[in-house]
């Protein structure tokens, strides 16, 4: 399984953190979630440079990951180029809320 990027993105309150922690459970890969981050540092503020180095991180030690975040166009075109550069097999998940 390494070197495989599961994204599960989605509006607000699609239960994605909810899918993903049972997802990360099920397979044993680990996730990262923006939510976690935001109750680490108890900031509404989104912490996207902290959490583009973990996933960046991880992605260059050749690690499967799951993230959940609900991506903009800036963030996307910043994960497709680290897929490409690490050679990272995606599978994608839009929650359908």
């Amino acid at each position: 399984m390494n070197n495989t990027l599961i994204i599960v993105s989605g509006m607000a309150a699609a239960d994605k953190t909810t899918f993903t922690e049972w997802l990360s459970q099920r397979i044993c890969a680990p996730l990262l979630s923006l939510d976690a981050l935001w109750d680490a540092y108890g900031t509404d503020a989104i912490p996207f440079a902290l959490y583009q180095n973990q996933y960046e991180n991880m992605l260059k030690h050749s690690s499967p990951l799951i993230i959940a975040f609900g991506f903009g166009n800036e963030q996307k075109q910043t994960l497709h180029k680290l897929v490409t550069t690490y050679a990272y097999h995606t599978i994608r998940r839009r929650s359908p809320c």
